[in-house]
């Protein structure tokens, strides 16, 4: 085989060459958002617009992965899921976006950004760029993870997150009981007493859900952006003007 028959047409060419710059502008924004993270990225955002918009982070740079069972929301539900989440809270509220980082991402996203601490919990260590406010989750060791913020970092008293949220919005990446009941304990632990819960999860885990969390079937349908094959629920622990329980016997 001669040489010029292993050579990539002009067209492929360009293909291969066009990934790859963009490979390297993603990577060159997420290092560029890692080093702003230290510095806080709210405070350079509210006060240099135009540096932030040079990094703008959506979640069009966070490519599914499918052996994560990841599967984002739309943009419509990523948005109404983190203003309902806002709208139950108290201003300098905390809320924890449990194995959901899409509604996370919306919220950095708003402008102004709304005050509420906002934390992501989440095994995919890509979302790590955001510092601080990303805590790495595993389920399967539910209440193994800790919490450092820079300025707190060296007072024992605040590195636990256990009953600070006043509302935490899950969704359970796999549709086994095991990953309801671990993800549900980390919700429990980390809820404030009489704090809000907003799940999102397969119609299958309605019986489960109810009985663990106390939770029941609201209006509202999440949707996702490629769809999925299994009919998917907003459960809840209260109602609001958004969120609205379903009478029994519709379920």
């Amino acid at each position: 085989m001669e040489d010029d028959d292993l050579r990539l047409s002009d067209s492929t060419l360009l293909a291969l060459q066009q990934f790859l710059a963009e490979q390297q502008e993603q990577q060159d924004k997420f290092e560029k958002l890692k080093q702003l993270s230290e510095k806080r990225f709210d405070d350079i955002q509210n006060e240099n617009e135009e540096e932030a918009e040079d990094i703008k982070i959506s979640m069009e740079d966070f490519k599914e992965d499918w052996q994560l069972s990841q599967f984002w929301y739309d943009d419509d539900t990523q948005l109404k899921l983190i203003q309902e989440a806002i709208d139950a809270s108290p201003e300098n509220g905390w809320i924890a976006c449990l194995c959901s980082p899409s509604v996370f991402v919306k919220y950095k996203s708003l402008r102004p950004v709304p005050k509420r601490n906002v934390v992501v919990f989440e095994f995919d260590e890509r979302f790590n760029v955001y510092g601080p406010e990303f805590v790495f989750y595993d389920y399967k060791s539910p209440l193994k993870f800790t919490y450092l913020p820079e300025k707190e970092s060296e007072d024992k008293d605040k590195r636990t997150l256990k009953n600070k949220f006043d509302v935490v919005v899950m969704d359970p990446p796999f549709l086994s009981e095991e990953c309801l009941v671990k993800a549900s304990m980390t919700t429990r632990w980390i809820l404030k007493e009489n704090g809000k819960i907003i799940a999102c999860t397969g119609r299958v885990q309605t019986e489960l859900i109810k009985r663990i969390l106390n939770c029941k079937t609201t209006t509202f349908e999440p949707l996702h952006r490629g769809g999925l094959s299994n009919e998917f629920c907003c459960f809840s622990n209260y109602e609001s003007n958004f969120l609205k329980w379903k009478d029994e016997k519709d379920i």
